[in-house]
């Protein structure tokens, strides 16, 4: 069964606000909403950092998203997706 948005979006914030989870910048904030497309509604996450962070290879969201999905089990594109940001 699956989850609903705001629970994976409860689940994703926490991992998110651990520390050492910052990945060489600084989080300003963690935008949060709700997309419908066609087979339901998934919680979008757009991670705002402050200034740059380094460019890494894969990109910082796939890094991200991989992370969450070892320590959640939640997958990117199937139960959440992920936009990071800078300001």
């Amino acid at each position: 069964m699956k989850s609903s948005p705001e629970v994976i979006t409860k689940i994703i914030n926490h991992y998110l606000k651990l520390d050492g989870v910052n990945y060489g910048g600084k989080i300003k904030k963690i935008n949060n909403s709700v997309i419908s497309i066609y087979d339901g509604d998934y919680p979008m996450i757009e991670i705002i950092y402050e200034g740059k962070v380094p460019s890494l290879t894969p990109s910082l969201s796939s890094i991200i998203a991989n992370d969450i999905q070892k320590i959640t089990g939640l997958k990117h594109k199937k139960d959440f997706w992920l936009g990071v940001g800078f300001e």
